[in-house]
């Protein structure tokens, strides 16, 4: 670089050739019929330089590379020898910069391979990160199990909060536990009951107390719904639970099995309500509906 830098101090004989070239693009532009601006539009090389290059005055142009490349551009653009150009202009070391004297010799400290102990690090890094992702999805999961699972059990303790086990069930023939009547006794029988549940007689006595329940003697799917439809209570009542039907407002009971529900006031019972696994869907909890029922 700096042969061309000493060739590029403009003294007599330099001026000669630079004014000659310039002449030579400015001959060729013109008989084009080409203006300097139009040049730069189409060239994107700004008018000063282009102007520059043919009054000769190749210091103007900026840096070395930018003189090759401005010039190379402007000849091919005129259809002049481009290469002949840059040569007459001692810039042709420029074009093709010899990186055959170039050492890229790398330190043989640099040159060495890792190290075990390199290589058993991370090894170790990686064994250590990956544990800890697994263990952190797990976490997550475990987590989200445990969420799922206390709405669940949370909703259950809502639904059965009205729930009560009937008198007659006071004391578990399985377990020998007694309950109050403000517990919910559910009874997991592992032998199947053979012994029919006895219908009690509906009787015309008067009524003393005017608290509606339902009752379960079969395992029975209960949904109590209020007067605008909202079910109030839903879960699957097993044999000898019992739920206390709220004392104002409208309600309608709906079940999955007729024969395993009846509906009592006081100490009377009406009859299940319907046959076996018979879907039953608005029947009327009102008081006086539910005393017709027993007494019919």
């Amino acid at each position: 670089m700096s042969q061309n830098t000493e060739a590029l101090n403009i003294d007599t004989d330099d001026e000669s050739v630079f004014t000659k070239v310039g002449m030579l693009f400015k001959n060729a532009r013109e008989s084009k019929n080409i203006t300097i601006q139009q040049a730069s539009q189409e060239l994107h090389i700004r008018q000063l330089y282009i102007g520059a290059i043919e009054a000769g005055d190749i210091s103007a142009l900026p840096g070395h590379v930018y003189k090759v490349g401005f010039i190379k551009t402007y000849a091919r653009f005129l259809n002049l020898d481009s290469t002949q150009i840059l040569k007459d202009l001692n810039l042709q070391e420029e074009i093709t910069p010899s990186y055959s004297s170039f050492n890229y010799s790398i330190p043989v400290e640099q040159q060495k391979r890792p190290t075990l102990k390199i290589i058993l690090g991370a090894t170790t890094l990686l064994f250590i990160g990956g544990v800890t992702l697994y263990v952190s999805n797990n976490m997550s999961n475990v987590h989200e199990e445990a969420v799922s699972s206390k709405d669940f059990i949370d909703h259950n303790v809502i639904s059965t909060q009205s729930v009560t086990s009937s008198p007659s069930q006071n004391l578990s023939p399985s377990t020998g536990v007694t309950t109050t009547p403000d517990e919910v006794t559910t009874t997991i029988s592992t032998t199947p009951s053979s012994t029919p549940a006895v219908e009690p007689r509906a009787t015309s006595a008067p009524f003393e107390d005017t608290t509606v329940k339902i009752l379960a003697v079969k395992d029975a799917w209960v949904q109590v719904t209020d007067e605008t439809g909202k079910a109030i209570f839903v879960r699957l009542m097993r044999a000898g639970e019992s739920y206390t039907v709220p004392a104002t407002g409208t309600h309608h009971l709906n079940t999955g099995n007729g024969a395993g529900v009846k509906l009592s006031i006081d100490d009377k019972t009406s009859a299940t309500l319907g046959e076996e696994g018979k879907v039953l869907r608005g029947i009327s909890l009102n008081l006086e509906d539910v005393k017709k029922l027993i007494n019919d």
